[in-house]
């Protein structure tokens, strides 16, 4: 027969039994409870963090961009005549000075045609010589027959007018009258056409010694251009600058018109930079912008604003006095000012503060013992600090500092 237990005890051990439950659950609770805050908060030493106080200033706003250094004066050398290559002055990285050597060709064909041009000039002036000459000598001979009968008809005049007195005075036939005017008159006529003759020859002889000096004055300037062709075989700096592309072997058999070189001008530059259209409500002639990455950081401005977009890019130069150590083609920092904020929220931009547009930071509480994760509002910025919309107060103190251990914890407890 079973044994009844008293109902005293059944209750007594109703109640240890839930008393265990309860201090069970409750053990469960604060165990979870302590997880919980210690998977959401990190322990920091407050050594080890960077405190900035939150204030407001007047904040210059700008975005960045790369921008590269290019020469104000570029010249590609070309050949101007072709030929091989028999010596080589410079290399690429060398500075010359107007003027000076850079390559020395040789050319077979210019020099073959050099003593033929010399030839045929010294042949022209053999020509133009001889047919002076003969020019002069035939004018003198002209002269002479000229003269000589003229004075057969001065002669002859002086005769007709004493025969005619006698044929008027009947001391001689008509016939006999008739005759000698018949000699009168061919001498007249032969004058006449020795006259015409000599007139002729004089032109004629004038005509061929000014064609002869067309035709010298031509291979003279063959001749010229020649030489000059061959002086322009001794190629040279064209500018003064620095040699940075060189294209030059020995031997090597080059072309009129072949690029050999590019001369960068050392001493003056300008910075051009592909900006995204996004931007193009800031640009402007004139705009400011800065150089970041020298020390004092130099500043610059727009020049020229390229009309042809580039995909979403325009080109922008800018110019200014730029560093004296500056490298042709460096690559440079711009940091483009596009407007002033007075007496707004700043925080400065690092690592801490992620890029995406849900923006937290760690907020220290006023016991400074404890920071919470808070979202921010951010707005305007430059490449040093940026403006808070919400989320911050004056004077509020945040931390600065970036751990990749507090991405997933809500709080941190310094200590």
């Amino acid at each position: 027969m079973d044994k009844l237990i008293p109902k005293s005890k059944r209750r007594k051990k109703y109640l240890h039994l839930s008393a265990i439950i309860c201090l069970t659950l409750l053990l469960l609770y604060f165990i979870r409870a302590y997880s919980l805050e210690h998977f959401k908060t990190a322990r920091v030493n407050k050594n080890d963090i960077k405190r900035y106080t939150v204030v407001k200033k007047e904040l210059t706003a700008s975005f960045s961009t790369d921008g590269k250094v290019i020469p104000l004066q570029s010249y590609q050398v070309e050949t101007p005549v072709g030929g091989k290559v028999e010596k080589i002055c410079k290399k690429i990285g060398d500075y010359v000075t107007q003027g000076e050597p850079i390559a020395v060709l040789s050319n077979d064909d210019l020099q073959l045609q050099l003593i033929n041009s010399e030839t045929e000039v010294a042949n022209q002036i053999n020509n133009l010589s001889t047919a002076r000459i003969q020019r002069n000598q035939s004018s003198l001979s002209q002269r002479r027959n000229l003269f000589a009968l003229k004075m057969q008809m001065t002669k002859k005049e002086r005769e007709i007018r004493h025969i005619k007195s006698m044929y008027d005075k009947k001391y001689i036939s008509e016939d006999e009258y008739l005759s000698q005017m018949e000699e009168y008159d061919t001498l007249k006529n032969n004058y006449q056409l020795s006259s015409e003759e000599a007139i002729t020859d004089s032109l004629m002889r004038e005509q061929q010694v000014i064609q002869i000096e067309q035709s010298l004055s031509q291979v003279k300037k063959n001749l010229d251009q020649i030489k000059n062709k061959i002086h322009d075989l001794v190629i040279k700096a064209p500018i003064s600058g620095q040699i940075t592309d060189l294209d030059l072997t020995m031997g090597k058999i080059l072309s009129l018109g072949s690029q050999i070189a590019i001369i960068e001008n050392n001493e003056q530059y300008y910075i051009q930079a592909k900006i995204n259209q996004y931007y193009l409500k800031h640009l402007k002639t004139g705009s400011k912008a800065k150089l970041t990455d020298f020390n004092p950081e130099v500043l610059i401005e727009i020049d020229n604003i390229h009309p042809k977009l580039e995909g979403d890019n325009v080109t922008v130069d800018f110019k200014g006095k730029l560093p004296e150590n500056i490298k042709s083609g460096q690559i440079v920092n711009i940091d483009m000012l596009t407007s002033t904020i007075p007496n707004t929220l700043v925080i400065p931009l690092g690592e801490y503060l992620n890029e995406n547009d849900n923006r937290e930071v760690f907020v220290i509480d006023q016991t400074g013992k404890r920071a919470f994760r808070r979202k921010i509002e951010t707005g305007r910025r430059n490449i040093k600090e940026i403006e808070i919309i919400s989320g911050l107060d004056e004077n509020e103190e945040i931390i600065i500092s970036s751990n990749p251990e507090w991405k997933k914890k809500e709080s941190l407890k310094i200590r």
